[in-house]
C-alpha cells in the first residue's frame, strides 16, 4: 500500500468532529459507538441479502439506512461507500450496486474496528 496515498485518506471516523457535536460528552460517544456496533451488522446484512436477491429497491433502502448511520458517526469513507451502493440501486442498476458491496463491507469493518477500539479505551 502506498503510504503517501494512505496519508490522504480521511480518518475512519472523524472523532474530533463527532465529539464536538456531542458537546465533548465521551459517555455519549461511547453509547453511540455501542449502538452502531449493535445495529450496524444487521444493516449490513440487509445490504448483503438484498444484493444476493438482486433486489435493487431493498438494496437502495438498506444502503440508505446504513449511509445515514455512518454519516452520523462522521465515517466519511464508509458513508461514501454506502452511497456508491445506494445510488445505482435507486436507479435500478442492481449489478452496479452489487459490485460496490464488497468495498462497503470493507469500510464498515474498519468503522467497527475503530468503534471497538474506542470502547476499549484505545
Amino acid at each position: 500500500m502506498n503510504p503517501a496515498a494512505d496519508s490522504n485518506r480521511p480518518p475512519v471516523i472523524d472523532r474530533a468532529t463527532l465529539l464536538e457535536e456531542l458537546g465533548g460528552d465521551e459517555d455519549l460517544l461511547k453509547e453511540i459507538a455501542g449502538l452502531f456496533l449493535e445495529t450496524g451488522p444487521g444493516q449490513l446484512q440487509g445490504v448483503r441479502d438484498a444484493a444476493a436477491a438482486g433486489d435493487a429497491l431493498a438494496l437502495s433502502r438498506h444502503a440508505h439506512t446504513l449511509k445515514g448511520a455512518l454519516a452520523q458517526l462522521h465515517a466519511e469513507t464508509a458513508a461514501a461507500a454506502a452511497r456508491d451502493v445506494e445510488e445505482p440501486a435507486r436507479q435500478g442498476q442492481a449489478a452496479t450496486a452489487v459490485a460496490a458491496v464488497p468495498k462497503l463491507e470493507t469500510e464498515v469493518a474498519a468503522v467497527q474496528r475503530e468503534l471497538e477500539a474506542l470502547l476499549k479505551g484505545a
